[in-house]
Parts: C-alpha cells; sequence; structure tokens
C-alpha cells in the first residue's frame, strides 16, 4: 500500500502513485492566500503554505483578495483595480524631487481606467504639459513638454490640470508642484 512519504511503498517503481494531491501555494506573509505558483503535494505542507492562490503581494499580509481596498495608490484587494472605491481622485499636488514619495502626478481609483487625455496650464493659462494615453502610463514629472521652456523642470507654485475621460467628460482640479 503506497503512503505519502517519497518512498515507492508498493513496489510500482513510482513514488507515492496512486494518491490524491493537492495544489499548494507558497503563503510568504501568512494571510491565507499564497501567490499564483502551484506545487502539488499529498500531504499538508505544513505552514507558510496555503490551499488558496490570487495574493498580489506575498510581502504584505493586508493585500490579498479579502483585504479591504483602501484610497492609497495600491490595489489592495488584488482584483487588478487600483483604489476602485474611491471614485474620482484627483491629488491636490506632488513634490518631484526624487525621494520616491508623491514625485509624479498621477490619477487613482476609478478614474484612472478611464483618462484618456492629461493637460497641465500654468497660471497665466499656457499649457505647459499634454499627454495622451490610457491608465497607469499617464503621469505628470514636472517637466514642461509644451510652448517655451519645453524640457525644463517647471517652478514651485500652481497649476490647472484638466483631464479627458474615454467618454468625454472633463474634469478640472487645481494643484500645486512643491519642492
Amino acid at each position: 500500500m503506497e503512503v505519502c512519504d517519497s518512498v515507492d511503498n508498493d513496489c510500482s517503481g513510482v513514488v507515492d502513485d496512486n494518491l490524491i494531491y493537492t495544489d499548494y501555494y507558497l503563503d510568504a506573509d501568512q494571510d491565507g492566500y499564497g501567490d499564483n505558483n502551484a506545487f502539488s503535494f499529498c500531504a499538508d505542507p505544513g505552514d507558510g503554505y496555503t490551499t488558496v492562490d490570487g495574493d498580489c503581494n506575498d510581502e504584505d499580509n493586508t493585500i490579498n483578495p479579502d483585504a479591504e481596498d483602501v484610497c492609497d495608490g495600491i490595489d489592495n484587494n488584488c482584483d487588478g483595480v487600483m483604489d476602485e472605491i474611491c471614485g474620482e481622485f484627483l491629488p491636490l499636488g506632488f513634490s518631484p524631487n526624487n525621494d520616491m514619495v508623491s514625485d509624479k502626478y498621477r490619477l487613482y481609483g476609478g478614474i484612472a481606467d478611464e483618462i484618456t487625455t492629461l493637460q497641465v496650464f500654468n497660471r497665466w493659462g499656457n499649457m505647459v504639459f499634454e499627454q495622451v494615453g490610457k491608465r497607469s502610463e499617464i503621469a505628470w514629472d514636472g517637466y514642461s513638454n509644451k510652448g517655451i521652456g519645453s524640457g525644463e523642470m517647471m517652478p514651485v507654485g500652481y497649476y490647472l490640470v484638466v483631464v479627458t475621460k474615454s467618454n468625454g467628460e472633463t474634469l478640472t482640479q487645481s494643484i500645486s508642484l512643491w519642492n
């Protein structure tokens, strides 16, 4: 009789044959959800594994398919959509100073999936930046790509952002660019 022990107990020439194997997933953050790489075992491998996959960040136990999504720029519930509960979320400012915190002006929430154009105007009404694209591709790093001064970092101050959604609707927001 074959037993799950990596030995050919029934002398059939096959180790652990005719046993029921179950897919287990590595659960590094111990939140009950594993990554998407299955390992088949004929016995429970113990701590650090689960039979449930779908964890999109297995290094953070607050991020998993059962997590509540919050407005933080992260897909907390692993459904492939960042901040869907936030509705239309336009940040009020950013600081492109290369400290890895708010270095780019990005759109979050359900609106990020609907954006087709981002335009930025200075306080004199001159367009200093425009980008056409979709979703995470759209972001302003503080550099102008329009008009006089194209390619230069814009000075600290207030700017008007005009966002065009895929349905043609536009949203405007005054933002701050600071160091």
